[in-house]
């Protein structure tokens, strides 16, 4: 640890603490374990936001077949919204 001869000579490390060497070491070793369990978000994990939008146009098929379409007005800017399958 490069960090282990300043923490000493500021007085911090030594015979009076070396649980801060030990658990300035571990933590960031324990952070990482930590973000490698966590499995990345996936498409249908739930965002937290509610939007309002506005649908400019009735849902047409799209031309593949599986499923449809339509043009949606948001308060910054239009999106298109694809639903599978097509609501009837």
């Amino acid at each position: 640890m490069a960090a282990v001869p300043w923490i000493r000579r500021c007085g911090w490390g030594g015979r009076s603490r070396p649980w801060l060497i030990a658990v300035c070491g571990l933590l960031p070793l324990l952070w990482l374990c930590r973000q490698a369990g966590q499995p990345p978000p996936q498409a249908a994990d739930p965002i937290g936001r509610r939007l309002q939008l506005q649908l400019l146009e009735d849902p047409r098929p799209d031309p593949a077949g599986a499923s449809c379409r339509a043009l949606a007005q948001l308060p910054v800017g239009r999106t298109e919204l694809l639903f599978r399958p097509c609501p009837p």
